[in-house]
């Protein structure tokens, strides 16, 4: 993109950037530096990727199924736990 297009879309004085280049162009003793300009690699479109495995879901040791609901469980629950859910304890935790 040229350097006035650029300015424009970015709100930037074209002048301003002229005259900061030319100041930093010179060195401490007032010379010019003689270097190439430095070549930019265009920027590809393209990402790399990286598929990984999904971790292994454990499949349920244990299910109840009631009034509509579902619970499964990897492991079998403690009869108290089951009993409180069954009486309807509102804070039953496994």
């Amino acid at each position: 993109m040229p350097l006035t297009q650029y300015c424009q879309v970015n709100g930037l004085n074209v002048q301003s950037l002229y005259n900061l280049r030319s100041r930093l162009a010179r060195t401490e003793g007032g010379q010019l530096r003689q270097s190439a300009p430095k070549k930019v690699k265009p920027i590809s479109p393209f990402v790399a990727v990286r598929v990984a495995t999904p971790a292994a879901v454990p499949s349920a040791a244990c299910r109840l199924q009631t009034k509509g609901w579902v619970i499964e469980c990897v492991s079998l629950p403690s009869s108290e736990w089951l009993a409180g859910l069954m009486a309807g304890e509102p804070h039953a935790v496994p």
